[in-house]
């Protein structure tokens, strides 16, 4: 049985690639990325079924990120994080839902390791 691709996005490096290696712990095939073109880039080759969205990055934030989500009806499920306001990812996660995307969750930064690993589980249709 092939494992589910999941691309983690993140202007930090660091943290993109932890966030795709506890996947990776979790049952996921996971690649890390730290820009939104990049992200939609890779959406081309392979169109992942998770993907862990920064929503504060420069050149494309979380909110042009979900429009063009949207508009190109993106099945993936997401999992939103921010270490900058939690007001600003409550909407961020809100125009997500209204616009269609699947959000399996939405988490602030410093991430809770425990936290991301339950809705790793939950985005894949595992229990927590």
């Amino acid at each position: 049985m092939s494992r589910p691709f999941l691309l983690a996005v993140d202007d930090e490096p660091d943290m993109a690639v932890l966030v795709a290696e506890l996947a990776e712990l979790e049952g996921y095939e996971a690649r890390a990325v730290t820009s939104g073109p990049t992200l939609l880039a890779e959406l081309a080759h392979r169109p992942p079924q998770v993907i862990v969205l920064d929503v504060v990055m420069p050149e494309m934030d979380g909110i042009e990120i979900c429009h063009r989500l949207a508009h190109q009806r993106v099945a993936a499920a997401l999992i939103l994080i921010s270490g900058y306001d939690g007001r600003y990812l409550h909407d961020v996660e809100a125009l997500a839902r209204a616009s269609q995307l699947r959000v399996a969750g939405a988490l602030t930064k410093p991430l809770d390791l425990a936290a991301l690993r339950a809705v790793l589980r939950v985005a894949a249709g595992r229990t927590p």
